[in-house]
């Protein structure tokens, strides 16, 4: 008979594309860690989870209690919480200092036990839980909903429409398969791809029906991030000269990151502003892409940029959440989009600029250089011929509002909404 700690049932529960990745390795002998921002719906998937299996138990280092016993006599924890079942699931296990040496225990000792953590910080995950455990636990992001599981959740049959469609993409690329989309399909995906353009991909967001409800909703998020994961995880006292360092670098989306401006206005110091960014990297808030450059040692001194993980969160910042139709900021909110789902898929992206100003939004490096370019209306650059030919691509893209169409030799014309498939070929190619 299955027991569980949290008598509750999830939230309600939308499909994430994780769920079936952390079922194909429940029968394998590495314990499994989903780590990602908080709020994005790592609680609710591993309870639902928890609720398919039969006899695993789900605990939360939240509580107090239960994080001091692991903490101080992990022999008795396994008793409790261990040994009577077959899977034990931890949420928010950032909290437990040392954590990973005790996880050793428990998986040196029950080999035919099944562990589950969950955490929000990758810096805690990693550098203090998880570096005793190399080859014995698997780790999984879980970022806000993709465009994809939004659309799914939004109207099953257009993304039926949409996944049949994507699953021809590769071929329609590589080989000229026959391919068409009509524009009034693209128009309903765009639609709703503006939608999420605007408001991001936190399930909680996502499942809100008001706008109003969105915008509190996303308000609490990034003040939920402040105090819990600033101030409690990290324990930094700084939390409203970091909430106003992250406003000055929601300006920036898809800029070059000007680390003395950004010094002056922030307060922070130029070691100290470094150390804060890599904090808003490592917690799932931004990340910093760097160039593209055949000489590596340049790569690693030229400015890089800023992109967002969760367009809503951006705008949240700024308190700007107009349709894109009526914004300034349409181009930079576009890119971060392309970025936001371009991450489920691809480890690194790069972009390309020149001391002339000639510029490439991103640029992807595996089997052959492939540049993207992301416009509201369909062009073809001279940018992007000029890259093409310097440096030999196979491939070249415009990502858009509109035009599902290969235009040239290498040319394609790509839908925004059609990132995460495009991004599945880049990492498959």
């Amino acid at each position: 008979m299955r027991v569980s700690y949290l008598e509750k049932k999830p939230h309600e529960y939308v499909k994430r594309d994780l769920e079936d990745k952390i079922w194909r390795y429940m029968d394998k002998p590495e314990m499994i860690c989903v780590t990602g921002p908080r709020q994005s719906g790592k609680t609710t998937l591993l309870l639902k989870i928890h609720n398919d299996l039969d006899n695993s138990y789900f605990i939360s280092f939240e509580d107090r209690e239960i994080l001091a016993l692991f903490e101080e006599d992990i022999k008795d924890f396994a008793k409790l919480y261990l040994k009577e079942y077959d899977q034990l699931i931890i949420d928010e296990f950032q909290y437990a200092e040392e954590g990973g040496k005790k996880l050793k225990y428990l998986y040196d000792h029950y080999p035919d036990k099944k562990i589950l953590v969950t955490g929000s910080s990758v810096s805690e995950m990693t550098v203090k839980g998880l570096k005793h455990l190399t080859g014995r636990i698997l780790n999984f992001h879980l970022y806000p909903f993709s465009f994809e599981e939004f659309l799914r959740y939004k109207d099953e049959k257009l993304y039926e429409i949409y996944k049949e469609k994507s699953e021809r993409l590769h071929t329609w690329i590589e080989f000229n398969n026959d391919l068409t989309i009509s524009s009034n399909i693209v128009s309903r995906i765009e639609k709703l791809r503006k939608e999420f353009t605007v408001y991001g991909g936190y399930p909680r967001v996502v499942l809100a029906d008001r706008e109003e409800e969105k915008r509190t909703v996303i308000k609490n998020i990034i003040n939920t991030y402040l105090l819990r994961e600033i101030r409690d995880v990290l324990d930094i006292s700084e939390d409203r000269e970091v909430q106003k360092l992250m406003k000055l670098l929601s300006l920036q989306v898809g800029e070059l990151t000007k680390y003395s401006k950004l010094s002056d206005r922030s307060g922070f110091q130029y070691q100290n502003l470094k150390e804060k960014i890599n904090i808003l990297d490592y917690t799932f808030v931004m990340k910093l892409v760097n160039p593209f450059f055949t000489n590596k040692q340049k790569e690693i001194v030229k400015t890089p940029k800023v992109y967002f993980y969760d367009n809503g969160f951006r705008n949240g910042l700024i308190d700007d959440f107009r349709k894109l139709e009526d914004r300034k900021d349409r181009g930079e909110l576009n890119e971060n989009f392309f970025f936001s789902q371009a991450i489920h898929h691809i480890d690194e992206l790069k972009y390309w600029r020149t001391k002339s100003q000639a510029e490439i939004d991103f640029v992807f490096e595996k089997s052959g250089v492939k540049p993207v370019e992301i416009k509201t209306s369909p062009e073809i650059t001279r940018s992007l011929r000029s890259f093409s030919d310097k440096y030999d691509s196979t491939k070249c893209f415009v990502l858009n509002e509109s035009r599902f169409e290969k235009v040239e030799d290498k040319m394609f014309y790509l839908p925004l909404a059609f990132t995460e498939p495009l991004s599945r070929y880049f990492s498959d190619v």
